[in-house]
This record gives C-alpha cells, structure tokens and sequence, in this order.
C-alpha cells in the first residue's frame, strides 16, 4: 500500500509498565493509510507523553464519533491491533489512545522503544458499534477494565461537551488491579466535578483494598473492592431503568459484565461493547 507521508503522525511515551497516552493522526475514509510523526508534550496519568503535531486537515475525522476503534498495524510485526479512541472532538484531526506496555508485546514494547518516534503505521477505522449519541436520552453506565477505559473517555466528553448530565444521570465503574495501576484519575475527577452529583465515578480495586492516600487525594471519586463488574452489581441494584451500557475491557470482564446485565433485565439493545481477544 503506498505511502502518504505528508497525511499523519505517530509518537511514543517512555512509561515504564504504565499506561500512556498516543496521539495519532487521520484522513477521512476506511482504506489503510501510512502515518509517520514527530514528539510533542501531552501529559497523561501524571507523566509527559510525548504525543504528535497535527498535520491533518482540518475536519478530516468528520465521521467519528464516541467509542470507537481502529485497527493499527505497525511495521515488521503482522497483523492489526484494535485500540479505541479515547478522546472526542467535532471536526477533530487527533486521536488519543491508551497503551499499556505488556512484557513480551511485540506491539507494546515497540512502542516504547526509544527509537519508535517517527515511526510509519497504518490505522484503518473508524469501527465499532459501541457508540455514543446524546441523543439517546437515556442514563448511561460504563464498566471497564485496564485500558478499557479509553473508550469510555470518549463518551464521558462527548457527555460532557453536550451537557449531558444535566438531564441523565451517568455510573462509571473502572477496574484495575491495584493502586499502582491507576491513571486518568485527574480526568475522571474532573468530569464528576463538572457533573456533581449526577456523575458517579468509582475505581474498583480488585487485589487490594483501597488505600487512604486514594480516597484523600480524588475526593470525587468513590473506591470499592472487587472484581469490576460485581463493584457494579452492588451498587447499580434498583437502577436500570431507561439505561444504556457500555462495556470494555478483558473479554472475561465484558462477558461478565453482560451476564450481570441481562439478569438485572437490561435490554440487549442497550448493551453496546466491541470485545476484544
């Protein structure tokens, strides 16, 4: 597939075995294209993450919209991976992604490799059905595990931008291991901030217990114990009325999360998730 080096541009983050933030850059359209970029400062989870200039057209991204993906192939190692978008703009020429550096991952130790920046890729997308309108009118309810939470970052702006949350209420449940493994904590007590009461954010933890330094340092956000989905289960008993779920996340997590759901009585039409293996 040929070249475009004038279209897009791709960084990298030196992040240890922390999440990071990518920003990536793409014309309008499905064909594959080749991307190539330079560093750029872009603060996420608490690090600098070098991101990207822009170098798209303007509008070029017309046609995305919330929790959506794409799939990104690198060079030298076969096949595309998928990565949801984690932010969301109109007209907007950026898209943000998280990545988390896997022991062994070709992908991942690639992209935090110190030579990576300026590297060409090719993305392809924007796909998925786990999308996000406000018009729905409905409350809404996000369940993610790990990175997972990209996805949902794009809806939570999305939400925001809109206003949403003056008229619908919003739960959003974020597992992760431990304390060690949060990030975009800021953000997310930032969005409930916004929205007071009618945005409920909660971190579950599901090998530790919840230390004190977590619940003094992001007063707007509420900690729990467990497993993410059964964190949900506890606190969403009685509330899923007139709801949209969105779900993402380790396939064991979503179709966790889906049981749960369809015996609470949600709907099918209203359980959106894109799984990933």
């Amino acid at each position: 597939m040929p070249a475009d080096p004038s279209v897009d541009s791709v960084g990298h983050s030196e992040g240890g075995d922390r999440l990071i933030g990518l920003v990536a850059h793409q014309q309008r359209g499905l064909a594959p294209r080749h991307v190539e970029g330079q560093r750029a400062a872009d603060p996420v989870a608490g690090m600098q993450c070098p991101g990207l200039q822009q170098r798209a057209a303007s509008g070029a991204l017309d046609g995305l919209t919330t929790g959506q993906f794409v799939l990104l192939r690198v060079p030298s190692i076969d096949g595309y991976r998928a990565w949801s978008m984690a932010n969301y703009a109109r007209g907007a020429t950026e898209l943000t992604f998280i990545l988390k550096r896997k022991p062994g991952g070709a992908v991942s130790e690639l992209m935090f490799a110190d030579d990576c920046n300026g590297m060409a890729v090719e993305l392809f997308g924007p796909l998925g059905s786990a999308t996000f309108y406000p018009e729905i009118d409905r409350d809404i309810l996000c369940i993610a595990g790990g990175s997972g939470i990209a996805g949902m970052m794009s809806i939570l702006e999305r939400a925001d931008q809109a206003r949403y949350f003056e008229r619908h209420r919003g739960n959003v449940f974020f597992g992760v291991r431990g304390a060690a493994d949060t990030f975009l904590l800021q953000e997310l007590a930032g969005l409930a901030k916004r929205a007071g009461d009618a945005l409920r954010v909660t971190v579950a933890l599901s090998n530790e217990g919840v230390p004190d330094g977590l619940t003094k340092d992001y007063p707007q956000l509420s900690f729990d114990t467990g497993w993410v989905h059964e964190v949900a289960q506890r606190q969403m008993q009685g509330q899923y009325q007139n709801l949209r779920a969105y779900l993402a996340g380790p396939p064991p997590s979503v179709d966790a999360s889906v049981r749960m759901l369809l015996m609470a009585r949600v709907t099918t039409d209203n359980i959106r998730y894109d799984k990933f293996s």
